[in-house]
């Protein structure tokens, strides 16, 4: 049997809850900015898959075709060939911007870095770059969608998530997608 010789250990629970008190450590797990970050990762990782299923069932539809700047949907090859066909998820990256409430997202095909893509030097203009957001239809949002839009390249339409019964879900975080 081992002694344990630390001082601190030994002293009564409620003598170490006040030590405690004193040491900010942990302190930031209760306060505001924590929960704001907990809930926006959060966030980022349901949105990250509801892009991600939506992406993937325009593709494997085969009559959808969709586009941004910097990559398309193109069953049938009929937009500009420049661009690059995502064919599966493993061929784009999904970029957020959290701001006010809102979750931005745009869509970049896979290896786009600040070195060979332009919407990495765009992202600070703020305006027209975004392929859809998502935003808390709970939440007080005092933006409203034409301002919302006007942070993305086209007009948004929202995007309605079924079930296997094709039953619409209703939903906190709608998506709106250009």
């Amino acid at each position: 049997m081992t002694t344990s010789f630390n001082l601190l250990l030994s002293l009564p629970d409620v003598l170490r809850s006040e030590i405690y008190q004193y040491d900010d450590t942990y302190r930031i797990f209760g306060n505001e900015d924590f929960k704001e970050e907990l809930s926006t990762a959060y966030l980022k990782s349901k949105c990250y898959q509801k892009i991600t299923d939506h992406m993937t069932d325009l593709i494997e539809d085969g009559n959808n075709w969709w586009h941004n700047e910097y990559g398309r949907i193109d069953p049938e090859h009929e937009l500009s060939k420049k661009l690059p066909n995502f064919n599966s998820p493993q061929d784009f990256l999904i970029v957020t911007h959290y701001e006010y409430h809102v979750l931005y997202f745009k869509i970049l095909p896979k290896g786009a870095c600040y070195e060979n893509c332009k919407f990495f030097h765009n992202i600070f203009h703020k305006t027209k770059i975004y392929d859809g957001y998502f935003r808390n239809e709970n939440k007080n949002n005092y933006l409203s969608k034409n301002q919302l839009d006007n942070m993305c390249i086209g007009s948004t339409s929202n995007i309605e998530i079924y079930n296997m019964n094709d039953q619409l879900i209703e939903q906190e975080i709608t998506m709106y997608f250009v």
